[in-house]
């Protein structure tokens, strides 16, 4: 899966794991925020922090490895597309279950605050 935030097309399958109603109101409330989102970006472009353009991620199963043949375990990637100034830079993480439902308690802390 792909997540862009330059939505630059009204597509019923921009977020297939939404509802159908939610898919339609995601174009329309990033389009009537557009100029706040232009804004963010351009500032983001300024400094010296990196900006996220997008994200993709997916899930592989490991059926075993050069060590042991029955090391069966599901590794999850995710790939940061992010802009630094006017550096692309692509950040890429892999994470087994427990790595992944660390990171997702995080986001899940960090959004409560």
């Amino acid at each position: 899966m792909n997540y862009n935030l330059d939505i630059k097309r009204d597509d019923s399958t921009l977020f297939p794991y939404l509802s159908p109603e939610m898919n339609r109101l995601v174009p329309m409330v990033l389009a009537a925020r557009q100029p706040e989102v232009a804004t963010h970006k351009l500032e983001c472009a300024k400094g010296t922090m990196l900006f996220m353009e997008s994200f993709s991620w997916d899930t592989r199963l490991i059926l075993g490895d050069s060590s042991f043949g029955e090391n069966v375990h599901q590794v999850t990637t995710l790939n940061l597309n992010c802009r630094q100034n006017k550096t692309n830079r692509i950040l890429f993480f892999e994470m087994n279950k427990e790595k992944l439902n660390s990171f997702i308690s995080l986001l899940e802390k960090i959004l409560e605050q």
